[in-house]
């Protein structure tokens, strides 16, 4: 009997054969790899908003507490600022204090489940918060307090806001990554892949 690998098959039988892959129980319980998804979603985090050690964990993809949620340290405080959406005038002096005067992180809050709930913006003042800037007047000094100017520009809100809706991307990003593994595109690569023989009208073989 004549055999044909998945690309020989015309399309009536190349659809019945996937099909009859996609239901299949071994390429349904295949380990699915996204680890490369997750190490682009941390680049992505360190390069773009100013963090390091940054780790994204998720959960997935069939249960009520599934999600996605990251940790990592402000290390540019200006950028994570500025990249989250704070659009608000900050003077540049008070901006570049910031970085000596706080230390800023997303950490965990919860063990048991890693959806965007289980973490939370931390903000952490190391230093004097008051700034002493040169009036722009030449009438004395402005005194500025750095935790008066959090407060205007709504950080810590903005910051958890950011957080959780950073989370739900990169947990939508993974869902359909792992959606991918198991379309018609994919079993087309599995059967190649292995080398799966079929017979003129789509049946494995």
């Amino acid at each position: 009997m004549k055999t044909y690998t998945i690309l020989e098959l015309n399309t009536e039988a190349k659809e019945k054969a996937l099909q009859s892959i996609m239901n299949d129980s071994i390429f349904q319980n295949r380990d699915v790899d996204l680890d490369w998804g997750v190490e682009a979603e941390q680049d992505e985090l360190e390069e773009g908003f100013g963090l390091a050690n940054v780790e994204v964990s998720f959960s997935g993809f069939c249960s009520q507490g599934d999600g996605a949620s990251f940790t990592g340290r402000v290390v540019n405080i200006p950028k994570f600022i500025r990249a989250i959406g704070i659009k608000d005038e900050i003077l540049d002096k008070a901006m570049q204090a910031l970085d000596e005067v706080y230390e800023m992180s997303i950490v965990r809050i919860d063990s048991r489940y890693v959806h965007e709930n289980t973490v939370r913006f931390d903000l952490d003042p190391i230093d004097d918060t008051e700034l002493i800037l040169m009036s722009p007047f030449g009438i004395g000094d402005i005194t500025l307090d750095l935790n008066d100017l959090l407060v205007e520009i709504g950080l810590e809100d903005k910051a958890s806001k950011w957080i959780k809706e950073k989370s739900r991307e990169i947990y939508d990003k993974l869902e359909r990554a792992y959606g991918e593994e198991f379309s018609e595109d994919a079993a087309e690569e599995w059967a190649d892949q292995w080398e799966i023989q079929f017979d003129e009208e789509g049946n494995e073989v």
